[in-house]
């Protein structure tokens, strides 16, 4: 509730059960123009050929007009700020290109630690962390600032944290994944765990009435319809967006996150986007 919320912001006070809507973006995208490369997060019959395209066509994740625009339409949809990916220091460039406009935009922001690449990715950014974590506009509970973990155990074993402290002194406010830790107290070094996403709405249920963790990070979604080339995870599931909405405004979390923005292999994405989305065969 309210009291929750202005504890959460070191006392600042909000209106009683605001949430802070916030959407999760990845910075993957890569073009010849602006990395060199083309990126394979949509067209790599190895890795995966996406079943859609973006509005803005195959863009780069550090294309100023493609970033205005898609801030341009997640602030007119209402959102608060942006949960931004990082997995390795080569994303770096379109990270602070984003976070560049989103600042000027009058938004918020945070970097989401994901060691699906590099387990120890969290020390190997810690310079441009802790300026991020300087910024007036970075997310801060508690008088601390967050730091969301996107954990892969299956990959790395247990989670590394941090080694370091923001610059103030102050702890990161470690906010874990909740599929990895939804049995028992929460993990020694974590402050409290988000959702992210499933077709079993009874499981989001039990998330928002946990009474373990301090602070909410519900999520939004409308569905999943994956592309990778060599595995699968569960099969396509539609229809969610309503159903998530309206437990969001029921429950109230602090935080509630959009899964995703543009996760084009997963088909999890808010950006417009077009179907079918055909690539060129392979060479």
């Amino acid at each position: 509730g309210g009291g929750a919320a202005a504890a959460a912001q070191g006392g600042a006070a909000l209106e009683e059960g605001e949430t802070k809507y916030v959407t999760h973006v990845m910075p993957w995208f890569e073009t010849p123009s602006f990395q060199g490369v083309q990126g394979n997060h949509w067209c790599d019959p190895d890795y995966g050929n996406s079943y859609y395209e973006s509005i803005f066509k195959r863009y780069s994740s550090a294309d100023p007009a493609v970033i205005r625009k898609q801030l341009l339409l997640m602030k007119a949809a209402g959102l608060d700020g942006v949960w931004i990916d990082l997995q390795v220091s080569e994303w770096l460039e379109a990270v602070h290109a984003i976070v560049k406009d989103v600042t000027a935009l009058g938004m918020n922001f945070a970097i989401v630690i994901d060691n699906y690449a590099e387990a120890g990715v969290v020390d190997s950014v810690k310079e441009d962390m802790q300026d991020f974590m300087e910024m007036p506009n970075y997310y801060r509970v508690f008088g601390r600032p967050i730091l969301p973990y996107f954990e892969h155990p299956w990959r790395w074993g247990s989670t590394k944290l941090p080694s370091w402290r923001a610059r103030d002194g102050r702890r990161p406010y470690i906010i874990g994944t909740y599929s990895q830790h939804q049995d028992g107290p929460l993990p020694e070094g974590f402050d409290s765990l988000f959702f992210w996403h499933t077709p079993d709405m009874s499981w989001l249920e039990t998330y928002y009435s946990s009474t373990d963790l301090p602070l909410k990070v519900g999520s939004v979604f409308h569905g999943w319809r994956e592309a990778y080339a060599d595995r699968k995870h569960m099969p396509p599931y539609w229809g969610f967006l309503q159903p998530t909405i309206d437990l969001a405004q029921r429950h109230k979390p602090y935080f509630a996150q959009l899964t995703t923005w543009n996760d084009y292999t997963e088909g999890t994405m808010f950006e417009p986007s077009w179907l079918p989305h055909r690539c060129p065969p392979k060479a």
